[in-house]
């Protein structure tokens, strides 16, 4: 079926106000009744697009007499397609009348163009371009005008008054040590001291019982005189109550530094294969083996061992726990440990020792002084010890 043109006028009117009566008085009335803006027909899609306001549900389109078949609707938007075997180019170009119907709501009504597009007509000839306009006239340029005189220069300005003092800025990171500056020439000696007090008539100094006299540097003064811990200023500290020789950590807690090999950073393995029983892992198989000089000993290089010594091992769990300062929960400090060892992590570190269950071993938390046990596959801190009584 093709539609034919319409022209809107007089008669056209008076059918779509009677129409739209028609429809209405057969429906209730409500209280937001439908509202068509727009209707557009897209002749690519083959569609005609309805928009508006407070559409209802089950829209049935009608162009004329024609039906369209619904393709989607909502509240504001209905899209219908061209009946089947109907290009909305078939169409007698001209305005038709539009109707929606809904369920319970009144009807609405408009009009849509729509109809055949002629093939656009070939390009005219371009005209003849216009001959140019003439040429203004330059102007003259003006004189230039004399340079005049350089001014004198003024008086300097009074010092403005000293702003306020800013805030301190934080502290830098603390900066390497440097190297050891030279001995300083042998002062002028003292005036005499006062006379000690008498001694034993043995060449010991004299102890209060139950304090002895024991030989230190070279040296015999009162066994409570010697210090419990001391830097030895080579990266070790030494233990004058077990005579156990300890190595000293490096380094800043949270700052990896993985190419030293006394980071206080650095975890090691006590095993590296199952069962896990053997000592296999990196405790042994790098942390030991740089101190002790074992990964190229026969290499030819003049790799020494830590701190001149090649007997570096794992400490036990006794001499781990001995440099606890206090048991748990007790210690009063975090880390756990005397200041002469710093850096120190506050966490867990390997001892030498198994447990009855082979895939275990002990170790000492230097967090709160806890004795505990890992398994040998996990990563802990450690700390190498040579030497004792």
């Amino acid at each position: 079926m093709v539609m034919t043109a319409r022209s809107f006028g007089e008669p056209l009117s008076a059918m779509l106000i009677s129409s739209f009566l028609t429809l209405a008085n057969s429906t209730p009335a409500q209280a937001n009744p439908p509202l068509v803006i727009s209707a557009t027909v897209d002749y690519t899609q083959k569609t005609l697009t309805i928009n508006g306001q407070n559409f209802g549900t089950s829209p049935i389109i009608t162009v004329d007499s024609l039906m369209f078949p619904t393709l989607s609707s909502s509240s504001n938007q209905i899209v219908g397609n061209f009946p089947s075997g109907m290009l909305p180019s078939s169409f007698t170009p001209g305005t038709y009348f539009l109707t929606l119907q809904f369920r319970n709501q009144v009807p609405a009504a408009f009009t849509v163009d729509m109809g055949a597009n002629g093939a656009p007509g070939a390009p005219g000839p371009q005209g003849p371009a216009g001959p140019p306009g003439a040429t203004g006239a330059t102007g003259p340029a003006g004189p230039a005008g004399p340079q005049g005189p350089i001014g004198m220069t003024g008086p300097p300005g009074a010092t403005g008054a000293t702003g306020a003092t800013g805030a301190t800025g934080p502290a830098g990171a603390k900066g390497d040590t440097g190297a050891t500056g030279a001995t300083g020439a042998t002062g002028a000696q003292g005036p005499a001291g006062p006379q000690g007090p008498s001694g034993s008539g043995t060449g010991l100094p004299a102890c209060t019982a139950p304090d002895v006299a024991v030989l230190y540097n070279g040296a015999f003064i009162c066994k409570s005189a010697v210090p419990h811990y001391v830097d030895n200023g080579d990266g070790t500290v030494t233990d004058n109550t077990t005579g156990l020789m300890w190595e000293k950590k490096t380094g800043i807690s949270g700052t990896a530094n993985p190419s030293d090999v006394h980071d206080v950073n650095n975890t090691y393995t006590w095993s590296a294969a199952s069962p896990f029983t053997d000592p296999s892992g990196t405790l042994y198989t790098n942390f030991l083996f740089h101190l002790n000089d074992l990964l190229t000993p026969n290499d030819g290089t003049a790799t020494p061992c830590f701190a001149g010594y090649c007997d570096w091992r794992i400490p036990t769990i006794g001499e781990l726990r001995s440099i606890l300062p206090a048991p748990s929960p007790t210690c009063a400090s975090s880390p756990c440990i005397d200041p002469a060892f710093w850096p120190t992590q506050a966490s867990l570190y390997w001892s030498s020792s198994s447990l009855t269950s082979p895939n275990t071993a002990w170790d000492v938390n230097f967090g709160n002084g806890d004795v505990n046990f890992g398994f040998k596959d996990d990563g802990l801190y450690a700390r190498a010890v040579r030497g004792g009584r």
